[in-house]
C-alpha cells in the first residue's frame, strides 16, 4: 500500500496515516524544497519510524509549486500513475488551498481514488471516495510515548523522572509512597499550632522548605549528601529566630516526629540527617511535592489508557542530548565555549494516544511569565493537538491581588491553558477526576490498540 500525505507543519499529521495503515511507502507532497526536506525533515522521520519498528518504510518527497494549480495536478498524476494502490490523506481543516483544489480535480478524474481523514482528536479514521461509500468510520488508537512525541518534533530527553539527581531516578517503593503521603498531608493541611484553618498551608510549607533548602545548599556535608552540619549559634540565630525563617522551626520538629529526618545537637554543631535522598529532595525543593503528586495521578490515568507519563523532563530542542546536557549544567552560562542549545524543563509531560499533555505545577508565587513558558514549549512540541494545564494549590497566594488573579485566568484562557486550582483541598479521587476532565481523556473501555 502507498499513502500520499500532504506534508504539514504539524508533525503529528505527517505520521499518523503510516501508523494507522502500516503502508509499504509514504509519499509526502508539499512546498518545501527537496533539499530542506532531505536535510531537516527526513532524518527525523526515519528515526521516528525506526523507533516505531517500521525501519523498512519507504519515504519519498515530491516538491510542488504552491502557486501553480497545473503543477500540483501534474505531480498528483505522476504519483497516481507510479503507484496504483494509493490512499490519499487530506487534512480538510488546514493545508494549502490550491493543493485541495488539485486533489478535487484528481477525484473527479478518478472517482475510485481513496481518501482518508483522521479525526480532530486522533481517535478515528474516515475513508472517502467519489465512487464508493462516503465517510466510512473506523475506530483506532495510534499511540506515541512522551519520548517518541519529542523525537517526532526533533527534540530529545536529557533527563527525566529524577535521573538528574539519582542515577536510578525516582523509586516509588511502598515506603517512599508512605512518606510522600505524610508530606502531602502536611503540606495540604498545615500544622495545627501555626495554621489552624489550613488556608495558607501551602504557603507556609514553601517558606519552611525554602529555608531548609537554603540550609542544605550552604551546609550539606560533601561526604554525606543526606546530612547537614551547621554551627549551633548560627543555626539558632539565623534559622530559628529570623522572621523569614519563622516556619522552619514549626515544621522541623514535625518532620522529626514523622521520622523524615533526624536531629542531633553537639557541643558546637547541629546536624540534620534526612531519611534518604528522595525524602531529602522533597524537603529541600519547595515545588517538588505538588509535581510528584500530579505525576502519580496523571501516570495512573494515562496508564489505564495505554499512555505514558514522565516528570521533571529536561528537553533538548535540537535533539542533541550530549550537547544539551552540557548546556544545562549550572556553570554553562559563564563558559564562552559552552554549547548554545535551547533547554527547557517541564514538570510533567504525558501522552495518551497521539495527544501530548504539558503540565506545569505551581505551589507558590508565579507570574504570567510562567504561562508564556508553558505555551512556548507546548507549541514547539505539540503543535495543533497538545493540551496545556497549569496545576496550582492557591492563586490567592500565587498573585498579589484579586485583579491580578482575574488577569492571569483570562490570559491563560487566551493561550489555551487550563488552570486547575486548589488541588490541595481535593481528595486523591477528586484530583484524579478533575485532571481527567481537563485532559479530556477517552473512556478506558472504548480504547483499541494500534502501535
Amino acid at each position: 500500500m502507498t499513502i500520499v500525505e500532504l506534508f504539514d507543519e504539524k508533525p503529528i499529521n505527517n505520521i499518523i496515516g503510516a501508523l494507522a495503515f502500516h503502508p509499504d511507502r509514504v509519499v509526502y507532497i508539499g512546498g518545501l524544497s527537496q533539499r530542506h526536506f532531505e536535510n531537516r525533515k527526513l532524518p527525523i522521520l526515519k528515526r521516528f519510524f525506526a523507533q516505531k519498528q517500521m525501519p523498512e518504510l519507504e519515504i519519498r518527497y515530491v516538491q510542488v509549486r504552491k502557486d501553480s494549480l497545473q503543477d500540483i495536478i501534474a505531480r498528483f498524476e505522476e504519483i497516481r500513475a507510479a503507484y496504483d494502490d494509493c490512499n490519499f490523506h487530506i487534512e480538510v481543516t488546514g493545508g494549502e488551498e490550491l493543493v485541495l483544489i488539485a486533489l478535487g480535480v484528481l477525484c473527479e478524474r478518478y472517482p475510485s481514488l481513496r481518501l482518508y481523514q483522521i479525526s480532530s482528536k486522533l481517535r478515528h479514521v474516515r475513508t472517502f471516495s467519489v465512487a464508493g461509500e462516503d465517510g466510512v468510520k473506523t475506530d483506532m488508537v495510534c499511540r506515541n510515548s512522551v519520548r517518541e512525541n519529542l523525537m517526532l518534533h526533533g527534540a530529545s530527553v536529557i533527563s527525566a523522572d529524577g535521573s538528574d539527581f539519582l542515577p536510578e531516578g525516582w523509586q516509588f517503593t511502598d515506603d517512599f509512597l508512605h512518606d510522600l503521603g505524610l508530606m502531602w498531608e502536611t503540606m495540604r493541611s498545615g500544622l495545627d499550632e501555626c495554621d489552624p484553618q489550613g488556608d495558607v498551608s501551602p504557603y507556609n510549607w514553601n517558606q519552611a522548605i525554602s529555608s531548609l533548602g537554603r540550609l542544605y545548599a550552604d551546609f550539606a556535608l560533601p561526604d554525606d549528601p543526606n546530612c547537614i552540619q551547621v554551627e549551633k549559634s548560627f543555626f539558632h540565630d539565623t534559622f530559628l529566630l529570623m522572621p523569614e525563617h519563622r516556619q522552619l522551626q514549626n515544621y522541623l520538629f514535625y518532620f522529626l516526629r514523622l521520622d523524615l529526618l533526624d536531629y542531633r545537637i553537639g557541643e558546637e554543631t547541629v546536624e540534620l540527617e534526612f531519611k534518604n535522598a528522595q525524602v531529602r529532595k522533597c524537603l529541600t525543593t519547595a515545588g517538588i511535592l505538588l509535581e510528584l503528586k500530579t505525576y502519580l495521578i496523571c501516570r495512573e490515568l494515562t496508564g489505564q489508557r495505554g499512555g505514558d507519563c514522565m516528570t521533571g523532563v529536561q528537553i533538548a530542542w535540537d535533539g542533541e542530548e550530549s550537547a544539551a546536557a552540557d548546556a544545562a549544567l549550572p556553570d554553562a552560562q559563564y563558559d564562552p565555549d559552552a554549547p548554545a542549545d535551547t533547554v527547557n524543563e517541564v514538570d510533567v509531560i504525558a501522552a495518551c494516544g497521539m495527544v501530548p499533555y504539558f503540565i506545569s505545577c505551581k505551589n507558590g508565587q508565579f507570574t504570567a511569565e510562567e504561562l508564556y513558558k508553558l505555551y512556548a514549549v507546548s507549541e514547539q512540541f505539540g503543535k495543533g493537538y497538545c493540551k496545556r494545564i497549569l496545576v496550582t494549590t492557591s492563586l490567592r497566594y500565587a498573585v498579589d491581588n484579586a485583579r491580578q488573579r482575574l488577569q492571569l485566568l483570562q490570559r491563560a484562557e487566551d493561550m489555551g491553558i487550563v488552570i486547575l486550582e486548589d488541588v490541595h483541598t481535593m481528595t486523591d479521587a477528586e484530583f484524579s477526576a478533575e485532571l481527567a476532565r481537563v485532559m479530556e481523556l477517552p473512556k478506558v473501555k472504548s480504547l483499541q490498540t494500534v502501535s
